[in-house]
């Protein structure tokens, strides 16, 4: 658990610093060649020398979107992976609340149906029985999806993430 924490806070001390970076070195930039662009146009001189300035500042800005853009992609990147990592505990942990509400209607049914045969229990115990059934079986197959997820995760993390490639198998 240690060496995960450790994972996820240099994960989001990498994220913040990506954050910090466009902020000062992106952003800052690409609004002073928008606000520089818009001064040019704006003195409505149709001089070629502003003309050229409008286009110079707006295709710096552009660059700079681009590259901004592209960063966050990376970043995305790697959050749409530690967002399935996230997914699939959560799905772990709704099946075990729901196993453990399955086994606390069983341990509940017990004493009413110890020793009886299906034919000679109320309608109503044997119609509480089914649905228990029932709710075990979408268990079962809630495990085999996790299972199946858990899998795939972990295969996607081995190279680059073997922390969580690890503690998925």
């Amino acid at each position: 658990n240690k060496a995960r924490d450790d994972a996820s806070s240099k994960r989001l001390l990498l994220i913040q610093s990506e954050l910090e970076r466009i902020a000062e070195r992106r952003l800052n930039p690409i609004s002073q060649a928008l606000n520089d662009a818009r001064k040019s146009a704006a003195k409505n001189n149709k001089e070629p020398k502003e003309t050229t300035a409008v286009t110079d500042k707006l295709e710096e800005a552009h660059q700079g979107q681009e590259e901004v853009v592209a960063s966050l992609s990376r970043m995305l990147e790697q959050l749409d992976k530690w967002e399935n990592v996230a997914q699939v505990v959560h799905d772990a942990r709704e099946l075990r609340e729901r196993q453990a509400q399955g086994a606390e209607q069983v341990r509940k049914l017990t004493p009413e149906t110890l020793g009886k045969s299906k034919d000679h229990l109320a309608d109503e115990l044997r119609a509480e029985l089914e649905k228990l059934a029932d709710r075990q079986e979408a268990n079962r197959e809630g495990f085999g999806r996790l299972r199946r997820s858990m899998e795939k995760v972990s295969k996607r993390s081995e190279k680059e993430d073997p922390v969580v490639a690890d503690s998925l198998n």
